[in-house]
């Protein structure tokens, strides 16, 4: 019994020794002050194993013209929308979207927003 207790509290303390370390691999940005765009595109990398793509977006815009992102896809694969936080009284707003797996190499990033 004694050699079960200590296991488990080993495995509880040290869980991270059977999982691989998290390595960043890239990054990539666009910045749009226009207001005129309902999509934004750019291209970004992924290589490795067990891979994880977070995209995340800031918007801020006036009462009068509230856009809000409505999607974005990595390589036509819609991300899942993890987060959202609204600040400075509703008019901006942040977010997190990931794709757990996504294709390697280079494709579009494509982000796309309701009314501008």
């Amino acid at each position: 019994m004694r050699r079960l207790i200590l296991s488990v509290i080993f495995l509880c303390l040290f869980p991270c020794l059977s999982w691989a370390v998290p390595a960043f691999d890239a990054s990539s940005s666009l910045h749009d002050s226009t207001n005129t765009l309902s999509q934004l595109t750019f291209s970004h990398t992924v290589s490795g194993a067990n891979r994880l793509l977070i995209v995340g977006t800031g918007t801020r815009f006036c009462p009068s013209s509230p856009a809000t992102v409505t999607g974005i896809t990595y390589n036509g694969i819609a991300l899942a929308q993890q987060w959202t936080i609204t600040g400075d009284a509703g008019f901006a707003i942040s977010e997190g979207w990931s794709l757990l797996g996504p294709a390697t190499g280079t494709h579009d990033v494509v982000v796309t927003f309701s009314a501008v």
